[in-house]
């Protein structure tokens, strides 16, 4: 019997919570690229830890955020003093 496609796509896209939709998709990709998964999931799992860490200063409130405008401002300013 094969898979129907469509009906687990429905089903996959019904589910609420994001992180578990995301954790479907993540599967999904390491099942594409057999060869890499050691090299990938560490890459993954770096970058996880710094998005918790990142979000964490924001909550506690350790994080010094700026404002759209302000960021609009700051970036040029940034990207022309690299390489200098």
């Amino acid at each position: 019997m094969g898979l129907d496609v469509e009906a687990a796509v429905a089903r996959i896209l019904s589910v609420d919570d994001l992180d578990e939709r995301a954790l479907v998709v993540g599967r999904l990709e390491e099942s594409l690229h057999p060869d890499d998964l050691d090299g990938q999931s560490a890459i993954r799992a770096a970058w996880r830890d710094e998005i918790a860490a990142r979000v964490d200063q924001v909550v506690n409130g350790d994080a010094g955020l700026v404002d759209a405008e302000q960021t609009y401002r700051l970036v040029p300013a940034e990207l022309a003093g690299i390489g200098k």
